[in-house]
């Protein structure tokens, strides 16, 4: 009897509980949100979203809310997805961005933030001014030669495809190459991802594992202090400390003098320590800068590369046009082989190419949510008070008829080419895939860099067909945790001219 006394709950904490019940019933019942639509669970529970974002390609699914719902939708008790443009730009704004969510939290450590898990604004500035300006358009000049090598090996793996016949994971591949190019950039070493054809270290999977955590984690972000402890107790050893050790032995080594850029030219690293000695960074931000582009720097780029490669072959006409301006800048001196950054600036169209594949596939398929501040929110015509989140997912923005035109759904570079100065600028306001505001991506110019660069020698040199999957019967497909990685396969033919 006595035990059943202790597991039975008292009439004191009944009572507790009914109040605590009757407390939220009445706080949603009096919410200025309490009209706000969507799904019938998520105005109780966050449990509803995170079943959502393990069991459907959230990205399409969130564009699908919206089409039902309108232009707010609740998808948890304090959490919101906006669908308008001025909504937009007043969450993410240089000028008006709000902080970070919690939901950032668990894509770091927990008591060390980096620029993406930081919340605060004032305090990611501080953290990105050091490393700042070794990501700046001046410096991508000396990363091209990483670059070339890198692409030299890819050439030569897709020539492998071609003669063998063999169908080409192109996502995969674009992911080894884009690993390479990063680990070159950063610490002068590639990985070797593309001269082994796959990912033997298994850091590409640590990171995989690393981001499905975050992704789900980051949807009840108290609980990754109590995961994190458990973890530490233990001495559980996690996949994506692979990629820790990998930072702390390039620089470790650089730094003794051990090792040195292999190509004369000034590698990530190179660049942090001089800082460091002058006086403007720390070994901190010198590991921050490392780890943030090898933990971002390869799906954000092989995303977009391979939407690049799809899209040219489900639209034949768009291949047809790019390679007309590539085929004349070749002849015409313009466009050396390999292909140079500034070269590749000068081409209207295989820039209109790029971000377009960019809008009809962002790399990053879930809402970036921020907290409304002290002042509370005006958004798409609705109250939100302080410490509710709100967020812009650039899926659903780039879908946006009102903003993209009634073939927003489509891919069509020839919108970025308007003269209509005025449509031209609304599209860039309202382009999302590397963010907009103070936290932008910081990567954004290196990934263009390698995009700029190696789509020439890939479009000039190889023909490219879509293969439909055994089971599915589709040809281009993906799966959004927080990247919307693709899956599809293509024959590779060296190109008939």
């Amino acid at each position: 009897m006595a035990f059943s006394i202790h597991i039975l709950p008292s009439s004191d904490a009944i009572a507790a509980l009914v109040l605590l019940g009757l407390g939220s019933f009445t706080k949603g019942l009096l919410s200025p949100l309490r009209t706000v639509p969507g799904p019938f669970l998520a105005r109780f529970t966050r449990l509803w979203e995170i079943h959502a974002v393990r069991s459907r390609d959230f990205a399409t699914y969130n564009i699908a809310l919206h089409k039902k719902y309108g232009s707010i939708v609740r998808l948890a008790p304090n959490r919101y997805s906006l669908n308008d443009a001025d909504a937009g730009k007043w969450i993410l704004g240089h000028k008006t961005g709000l902080d970070k969510s919690n939901f950032y939290y668990p894509f770091g450590f927990v008591d060390t933030p980096n620029l993406f898990s930081e919340t605060s604004n004032a305090t990611h500035a501080k953290l990105r001014r050091p490393i700042a300006q070794v990501y700046s358009t001046t410096n991508l000049l000396h990363y091209e030669p990483f670059v070339d090598t890198c692409t030299a090996i890819l050439i030569k793996r897709l020539d492998e495809y071609a003669r063998e016949g063999k169908q080409l994971p192109v996502r995969e591949l674009m992911q080894y190459y884009a690993f390479d190019v990063i680990g070159a950039i950063t610490t002068g070493s590639r990985f070797g991802l593309l001269e082994e054809n796959g990912d033997k270290s298994g850091i590409i999977e640590a990171l995989d594992e690393g981001l499905d955590y975050s992704a789900i984690v980051g949807l009840i972000p108290v609980v990754h202090w109590w995961i994190s402890k458990v973890v530490d107790l233990l001495g559980i050893k996690l996949s994506f400390i692979r990629m820790i050790d990998f930072i702390n032995l390039h620089l470790n080594n650089r730094v003794s003098g051990r090792s040195k850029s292999p190509l004369g030219c000034q590698d990530f690293v190179d660049k942090m320590l001089q800082s460091e000695q002058d006086g403007k960074a720390t070994r901190t931000h010198t590991f921050i800068a490392c780890a943030q582009n090898i933990a971002a720097g390869s799906d954000t780029t092989a995303i977009s590369l391979s939407s690049v490669i799809a899209h040219l072959c489900i639209y034949p006409e768009a291949m047809t046009k790019l390679r007309q301006e590539l085929d004349e800048a070749r002849k015409d001196g313009r466009l050396s082989d390999p292909a140079t950054f500034q070269e590749a600036q000068k081409l209207p169209y295989l820039q209109a190419v790029i971000y377009e594949a960019l809008r009809v596939h962002p790399a990053v398929g879930v809402p970036l949510t921020r907290v409304v501040g002290k002042a509370g929110a005006h958004l798409a015509g609705q109250y939100f008070p302080p410490g509710t989140e709100v967020g812009v997912n650039a899926w659903v923005i780039h879908n946006n008829e009102h903003i993209f035109g009634p073939d927003a759904s489509q891919f069509r570079p020839e919108r970025w080419l308007s003269e209509d100065s005025a449509e031209r600028a609304a599209l860039e306001r309202n382009f999302l895939s590397f963010g907009i505001g103070p936290r932008t991506c910081i990567g954004k110019n290196i990934s263009l860099l390698e995009m700029l660069k190696v789509i020439p020698q890939i479009v000039m040199g190889f023909d490219f067909e879509l293969q439909r999957d055994e089971r599915s019967g589709e040809r281009y497909t993906w799966r959004t945790s927080f990247f919307t990685k693709q899956s599809f396969c293509c024959l590779v033919r060296k190109r008939s001219r």
